[in-house]
């Protein structure tokens, strides 16, 4: 990946000066299908049951993490599970099925 050659302002805490432009550099780490997929689903589906419980999602989570260079936190993984299962679990039985997975939320 190519960068162009910039130089770097430093500006200290205050306001920002009038008629000044700020630019943002964002660097793309990764492109691929998005989290609503059939094959996201099946990457953490790590028993082949067709629903994903609470440790196949922390497990998948801690994947990510690694794989991105983050140290493991465990209290951070299951927090985030709760939160995914609050959002995603809509019979409330315990599991993430394919279809509450894939199904179009109004969020999206």
């Amino acid at each position: 990946m190519e960068h162009a050659n910039s130089t770097e302002l430093i500006l200290f805490p205050g306001k920002i000066p009038p008629d000044s432009t700020l630019t943002f550099v964002v660097e793309l780490l990764e492109i691929r299908n998005g989290p609503r997929s059939h094959e996201s689903f099946q990457e953490m589906d790590l028993n082949d049951d067709w629903r994903l419980s609470k440790a196949e999602v922390k497990e998948y989570l801690r994947k990510e993490y690694e794989r991105y260079g983050y140290p493991p936190n465990d209290t951070l993984h299951e927090n985030m599970a709760e939160d995914i299962f609050d959002k995603e679990d809509q019979n409330k039985d315990g599991f993430i099925s394919s279809r509450e997975f894939t199904y179009k939320h109004d969020e999206l």
